[in-house]
Formats: structure tokens, sequence, C-alpha cells
């Protein structure tokens, strides 16, 4: 796709996101705030293009803008983040399962974009905010494994866990993530020599069993020179530097289920036909658990939306 399509395709999406927000009534909700959304609303008139957004060398989130005043790295230290040494303790167990998965669960693939057909695959534990079963239960250790580390983000719709599989000679291509929000931890598990990642001008390595920590906000991309596939666990986390008010509402913003909803299409590309009406059912049913009362006061205008 074009570069000038996808800034369309971009635009198109912020403004039906910052509609859904204003018509549910969550956007005045958060204008009428106190000062401790106040980077929350300097955010959200950045995405309705009321004040000009931040621009920072070689981060740009390609749907949301970047959340004003945090302290962005491209690399973080994993000492610094005691969760790494509980899933590097854990390599063993979560390895065994993906490498014995059955061949009825196989990766998912993408194509075009980022990488040519059958280059860049995953097996989601967790994609747009809600658990998927159907690769769940192949891992089952896993998921309890991940479910108990401090920070993970797998209920926000655009972070992830999944098992990522990048096939032999193959390159994505230089891209920035969607937002700002997350930072993004791998875990080697069955990586060959001479496989490579460049975030922003840093190139990392991964070894099994050890964790990487980066920000995805920035530009990054990936080589696996090697004539073997490259298996990494994918996790993302919130990012350190929001406060707990501050994910909160983040959270009941994205997760209305209008929202996952149109944010899905977006996503989900190729597989849209084969679990679109799995994840609707789920985000109506998962809709339950945010605190519509406070954070979308005229949700009921949305009911037409899905």
């Amino acid at each position: 796709m074009l570069p000038d399509v996808c800034e369309t395709r971009e635009r198109l999406l912020q403004n039906k996101i910052v509609q859904i927000m204003k018509q549910g009534g969550y956007w005045d909700v958060i204008m009428d705030g106190d000062d401790s959304l106040a980077r929350v609303k300097v955010f959200l008139k950045t995405l309705a293009g009321e004040i000009p957004a931040i621009v920072n060398e070689m981060q740009k989130p390609n749907v949301l803008p970047i959340f004003p005043g945090l302290n962005y790295r491209p690399v973080h230290d994993k000492t610094d983040y005691p969760w790494t040494a509980q899933l590097e303790q854990a390599y063993g167990v979560i390895r065994e399962e993906i490498l014995n998965v059955p061949s009825e669960c196989d990766f998912l693939g993408y194509e075009g974009g980022l990488a040519a057909e059958n280059m860049w695959s995953v097996v989601p534990m967790y994609y747009m905010g809600t658990p998927i079963h159907y690769f769940q239960k192949y891992c089952p250790k896993t998921v309890e494994i991940i479910n108990s580390l401090q920070g993970h983000c797998f209920d926000y719709p655009w972070g992830d866990c999944l098992f990522s599989r990048q096939a032999p000679g193959s390159h994505l291509i230089a891209h920035c993530s969607v937002d700002s929000f997350r930072i993004r931890a791998h875990l080697g598990l069955d990586v060959p020599a001479n496989c490579q990642m460049r975030v922003k001008n840093e190139l990392l390595n991964w070894r099994n069993g050890e964790v990487l920590i980066f920000e995805d906000s920035f530009e990054h991309e990936v080589w696996n020179r090697s004539d073997k596939p490259r298996i990494v666990l994918i996790i993302d986390f919130w990012h350190p530097d929001l406060t707990l008010i501050e994910r909160q509402a983040l959270m009941a913003g994205f997760r209305k289920a209008e929202m996952r909803a149109l944010m899905s299409v977006f996503r989900l590309g190729d597989h849209r036909d084969r679990f679109e009406h799995m994840l609707l059912t789920a985000f109506k049913k998962e809709d339950s658990n945010l605190d519509l009362t406070h954070y979308w006061p005229t949700a009921d205008s949305l009911a037409s939306l899905i």
C-alpha cells in the first residue's frame, strides 16, 4: 500500500475513534476530569488534530499520536523489571509448549506490507484485548505464567501476547507500531544464529532463554539471515511512566466494544473472516467489565455501530 493511501486510512481511523469517544460521552468525561488526566487530555486533543503532534526522531506511531510526558527509550535495561527473571526462568516450559503445538494449530501468516508471503506468522494468546482460547488450549502453562507477570497490558486492545515466527532468509522492513503506551518484551525460544533486530540506531541479538525489552513505537526492523525459522514470545507491558489513572482512562477509552470492533478491522487483515465473529462476540460480552456509567455515560447511543 502506498504511503499516502496508508496515511489516509489511518487518518480516517483516527477520526472515527474521536467520533465514537464523543458520541459515547467518553470525551467529555476526560475533558471534565481533574489534573490527574491532564496528559490524557493533551493526547486526545492531539488525536483529534486540535493541537500539533509531538515529533521525536525515528518515533512515529502509525495510528495514535505520541503520548506526552513519558521518558521514551528505544531499548530498556531488563534488570529494571523484576518480571524478566520470572520469564527467563520459565523459558524451558514455554519453549516446550510452542514447539509441540499440533499441526492443526499452525501459525497465522501475514502477507504483504511488512514481509513477503509466509515470512512472518504468529500464534496469539491474547489479541485485541481478549484471550484467544482456540490457541491458549495448546499452551496452558504459558498462559498461567504470562498472566502472573506484573504490568502486562493484554486487556488493552493494542497490547499483545503471542508467539512470533520469522521464516529463514527473511526481512521485516522498518516500521513503527500503532501507539506509544507500551513497552515490548521478546523471550528468545528457538533462535538460530544470524538473527538480528534494529530499534532506532541500536542493534539487538536474541538469545534462547533471554529477554529483550524495547519500545516498538520507534522504528525497528528484523532480519533472519539463517536457514531455520526464528521463534520468540512477544509480551506487551504498560509504559512504566504512565500513572495508574492514566492507564485506567486509556483502557476504558480503547476497550469499549465499538472501539475494538473498529480497530479489529484495521488489524485483522487476511484473517478477518476467520476471527471477526468470535472477537465481536467477546467484545460485547466483555463490556460488562468496564465502568460504563463513569466513562461512557451515553454508551447506549453506540448500540447501532456493531
